[in-house]
């Protein structure tokens, strides 16, 4: 029987290599247990923000997963040049980290989410460029609008709006686009 306020644990966090993780998820059980209206995932940020450390241990698990798995696919493939795709070792030309790495990641989306979560806990969330930040700030108040009109107002005039409602945003706007 499950509460009204579950939520599963994301299907990418489930990572049988990954102890720490493993380690991470019997907190949230423990703390879901003794706070029965919080959630998973509310679970998992308290988790995470007592305990530091947790976000190191996952990114460092997440590294040797990856390098372990890019290694094994190096031993396992060659590349060739032909049809370029993966061939048998012997077969082509061996087969380059870059390659290995992007074959890792495509194939298993599930790592490739918990290795950017992992990546973004430890280092926070890349940096913007000015003009993505200025988009950051204007994209909700625009869908604001939209939602605001019964979505009568286009995306063009909803960001019209809020450009002549915030000039400030209507000058990095334009100063981000040149």
């Amino acid at each position: 029987m499950s509460s009204p306020n579950f939520n599963p644990v994301p299907s990418y966090l489930h990572q049988e290599w990954s102890p720490v993780q493993n380690e991470i998820e019997e907190r949230i059980r423990q703390m879901m247990k003794a706070y029965k209206l919080m959630d998973w995932n509310d679970c998992y940020h308290v988790v995470m923000a007592a305990d530091p450390s947790l976000a190191g241990k996952v990114w460092d698990a997440a590294r040797v997963e990856l390098d372990r798995r890019v290694k094994e696919l190096q031993g396992q493939h060659d590349y060739s040049p032909a049809t370029g795709g993966l061939t048998r070792p012997g077969a082509g030309r061996p087969l380059g980290y870059d390659q290995a790495l992007t074959v890792v990641m495509n194939n298993d989306s599930g790592f490739a989410r918990y290795y950017q979560a992992a990546r973004t806990a430890q280092f926070g969330a890349p940096q913007l460029t000015t003009a993505n930040q200025v988009e950051a700030e204007i994209i909700p108040l625009v869908k604001a609008k939209i939602a605001a009109s019964d979505v009568n107002t286009s995306f063009g005039e909803a960001l019209r709006l809020v450009l002549s409602e915030r000039p400030d945003l209507a000058r990095r706007h334009k100063d981000a686009l040149r």
